[in-house]
């Protein structure tokens, strides 16, 4: 994030920044999902290959959580994720600034959801997950279940929609995430062909 910038240019760096995490989002999530898909973790297995796209696959997670969960970290002065924008928009005179370029009721309402995932039960899965298992090692809370790979690909969606739809609020772009899905679809499929099996007569073959 530039340095110097005023609290109004901050919010709108930041927003610019959560699109490009958004995009990231959905690719990993793709990329996940391809591999399941079509016989490739058993063509890898069959190559001799499988440990390392066990390493690989855990590479892409890790990724996704923490992409994930840097959106509801504590901000800090300096830090460049969404909870640090809305952190600004917590100042009547910043919130103002901003509302004057975007839909104040469209701002608004992207501060009431990123408030509502933050407290959301997936949430507090993935942030155990990542806290436990990811940026730090240590014993789980036997309380706390480990998010399934369906309610983490969902919550980190949500995460990815709140992004986005900040981003198009404070006009740093055009067009939603799920516009990108099909391009982020055919990348992570071109990233498995090598392995994949496909029926006789696929046209992705």
């Amino acid at each position: 994030m530039p340095a110097n910038l005023s609290p109004a240019d901050e919010v709108l760096s930041i927003a610019k920044a959560s699109f490009s995490d958004a995009a990231r989002i959905h690719q990993l999530i793709e990329i996940l999902e391809a591999q399941n898909r079509d016989g490739v973790n058993r063509s890898l297995s069959a190559a001799g290959a499988g440990r390392a796209a066990d390493v690989a696959k855990n590479a892409f997670v890790a990724d996704l959580v923490l992409l994930v969960e840097r959106a509801y970290s504590r901000p800090r002065a300096g830090d460049g994720h969404i909870g640090r924008a809305f952190q600004l928009l917590q100042t009547p005179e910043i919130l103002e600034n901003c509302e004057r370029i975007c839909d104040a009721a469209l701002l608004r309402g992207c501060i009431d959801m990123w408030a509502a995932l933050n407290t959301a039960e997936n949430h507090r899965k993935v942030k155990h997950f990542r806290d436990k298992f990811t940026a730090h090692i240590g014993l789980p809370d036997p309380d706390i279940p480990l998010p399934t790979f369906g309610k983490l690909f969902s919550f980190a969606k949500e995460t990815a929609s709140l992004l986005s739809k900040f981003a198009i609020t404070t006009r740093q772009s055009s067009a939603s995430i799920e516009a990108f899905d099909g391009k982020s679809r055919l990348s992570a499929e071109a990233f498995w062909k090598p392995w994949r099996v496909t029926p006789a007569g696929d046209p992705r073959a």
